[in-house]
């Protein structure tokens, strides 16, 4: 039988992410590792990422009048080189990178398909069951 001992999250910039998934695991008992976490800039990792295949959906943004943002896809350099151009002025006035999130929707390894509509605990929400089925 194997057990969970940790969870890895792709968190790149935002310390407040960061800190509640943290909170999280430490509660629950598990190690928490986020291998991205202030690696290389974000856009950088996004590109690196639409290179390697894979496609990207915006999930959330904070940023004041950027709101329609939410929902876009991205998935070539192109896309990334414009999302970084609408947004760069605006980021940089508010300071944090944390305030726009997006997911991975389809890699070379799945597809998790449009997620428009959902935030991030409905998409990655998941039960943690005993062995026996019970919910913990």
């Amino acid at each position: 039988m194997h057990a969970v001992q940790g969870v890895v999250c792709g968190l790149v910039s935002s310390a407040q992410h960061l800190e509640t998934v943290a909170l999280v695991c430490d509660t629950l008992s598990l190690r928490c590792n986020a291998p991205l976490w202030h690696q290389r800039p974000p856009w950088r990792i996004m590109s690196l990422m639409v290179t390697d295949g894979c496609k990207l959906q915006v999930t959330r943004c904070q940023i004041p009048h950027m709101e329609r943002i939410v929902g876009r896809k991205i998935a070539t350099l192109e896309q990334v080189e414009e999302l970084l151009e609408e947004l760069e002025d605006k980021m940089l006035a508010v300071g944090d990178l944390g305030l726009f999130d997006a997911v991975v929707v389809e890699s070379p390894f799945y597809t998790h398909g449009d997620v428009t509509g959902l935030v991030q605990e409905q998409l990655f929400r998941c039960e943690i069951r005993a062995p026996d089925g019970a919910m913990d």
